[in-house]
């Protein structure tokens, strides 16, 4: 759910980008798509709602996940760091804030691989992350 409504605020973006920009409407869209920044979104479990009883229990592949997830975090860019980068794509009109080059690499290659008509690619490495291969070998061994 987190990767569609990702691509679901992407899309969004750039189609309002295009129906202002048609209208000749003075106003921009700009849409931050970041890499790892250190945040508390691993902490997001304390928004859960007591209404809705219980939390969920969670993945086996989350818990795993898990500790790369708090230290690529950790090793994210601050915070601050993202709002000034936002800040002067806001104020120089630009609609793309990409703050985290390897990402824009991976993406590219993703693109590509559409491009071709290739399958996805299963075994690329997510930037700050162990290989692919050693994460499934990982969520593997906990589901025995």
């Amino acid at each position: 759910m987190y990767a569609a409504s990702k691509h679901a605020v992407v899309a969004l973006s750039e189609e309002l980008f295009k129906t202002l920009s048609m209208a000749g409407l003075p106003i921009g869209v700009s849409v931050l798509c970041p890499g790892f920044v250190r945040t508390a979104i691993l902490d997001s479990e304390r928004n859960w709602p007591s209404r809705l009883g219980e939390r969920p229990p969670r993945s086996v592949s989350w818990e795993v996940l898990r500790p790369y997830y708090e230290k690529a975090l950790n090793n994210g860019m601050p915070t601050d760091e993202v709002a000034d980068l936002v800040a002067d794509a806001i104020e120089s009109g630009k609609s793309w804030v990409l703050p985290h080059p390897e990402w824009v690499e991976l993406a590219a290659h993703r693109w590509q691989r559409i491009a071709a008509g290739e399958n996805p690619d299963a075994t690329v490495n997510a930037p700050g992350f162990p290989p692919t291969a050693q994460i499934a070998s990982e969520i593997k061994a906990a589901m025995s």
